[in-house]
């Protein structure tokens, strides 16, 4: 076991210890009560380890959801697009809007086109400081678009694996 000096008050479970003038570093980090860090002039600095017990979280960014919409675009121009929006909350009630172009995303920008489908949220972002802004999200949907000629081959091969099974439509 290592022995080592130490020249400051040590505490344990709150109470006074300063009797010691020297101590088993190996016994007390043993009992849980403490913790010893090591220095570097070859001295121990010993801590209540429940000083280290509840490390605090760390709060993130948080955005809350007042109001959210799917939307189609329906037209486009050089400042504006303009779009159908389907009520994704309780409401269920189409509304048709406008929307700057500067309110896409750079990394949406290729996938703005007529019939793209995206996703509109509005509400509150709750920054970790602590901070409060209305704000609103739009981002675009990634899936591909199916061509006609794609649906149409899928629904031949539907029905091939329906009548392969023996199974009516």
């Amino acid at each position: 076991m290592e022995t080592a000096a130490i020249n400051q008050s040590i505490y344990e479970d709150d109470n006074l210890i300063d009797d010691y003038t020297s101590l088993q570093v190996d016994e007390l980090v043993a009992k849980k009560s403490f913790t010893a860090k090591y220095d570097p002039n070859n001295q121990f600095d010993v801590l209540p380890t429940n000083s280290y017990s509840s490390v605090p979280k760390v709060k993130s960014d948080q955005f809350n959801v007042l109001q959210k919409w799917e939307g189609v675009v329906t037209g486009i121009n050089f400042e504006n697009f303009s779009a159908t929006l389907y009520d994704r909350s309780e409401k269920n009630i189409d509304e048709e809007a406008s929307f700057s172009i500067d309110d896409v995303s750079d990394q949406d920008l290729d996938l703005l086109k007529e019939g793209a489908i995206f996703y509109w949220s509005i509400g509150y972002l709750e920054k970790s400081s602590g901070q409060r802004m209305r704000s609103s999200i739009m981002r675009f949907r990634r899936l591909p678009f199916w061509s006609e000629i794609e649906i149409e081959a899928a629904s031949k091969e539907a029905e091939n694996l329906l009548r392969d099974l023996n199974i009516e439509s």
